[in-house]
């Protein structure tokens, strides 16, 4: 059993792309119900009166626009809390457990998000995102997932810190 929870110093990219598989069907699960199958026009608030001082909420007015890289914000957020609470735990049950390297686990989860998000934002539902807008979504999107996996090592290793 120890050299199996132990795998992250034998094995670091088996144990990486372990824990960013999940990672990546999170972010893009997030990305998929928001931009696919949600009313975007619900969501991201389109033609919501804002008052005198904000007369464009239109799906790519500058008001709007910066909901969609938002969503990436959120959806690392989303990922800080679970997997820092699951390497917590896992630190607390298996004394050997040993949570890989954040920027493996990035690294990991780079490449499907680079497709993915684009893919999702450019190509489902009403209106599509531009280029632009799809990738300002990415780009907060990857960069959220480098702040939110930094902690995970230290809930696994030591939490009081």
């Amino acid at each position: 059993m120890t050299t199996q929870l132990n795998s992250s110093s034998q094995r670091p990219w088996r144990a990486a792309l372990a824990h960013a598989l999940p990672i990546t069907t999170i972010v893009l699960g997030l990305f998929y119900t928001w931009f696919a199958v949600a009313d975007r026009y619900i969501i991201f608030l389109y033609n919501h009166d804002m008052g005198p001082f904000v007369p464009d909420t239109a799906p790519f007015s500058r008001v709007t626009a910066s909901r969609y890289w938002m969503a990436g914000l959120v959806a690392s957020g989303a990922v800080m809390v679970l997997y820092t609470g699951v390497n917590w735990l896992w630190g607390r049950l298996f004394t050997e457990f040993i949570s890989p390297d954040w920027r493996r686990v990035w690294i990991a989860t780079g490449l499907p998000l680079l497709i993915g998000i684009p893919f999702i934002t450019m190509t489902v539902n009403d209106p599509t995102l531009p280029f632009k807008n799809a990738a300002q979504a990415t780009i907060a999107a990857l960069l959220g997932l480098a702040l939110a996996l930094l902690p995970g090592q230290l809930a696994a290793q030591n939490p009081r810190k």
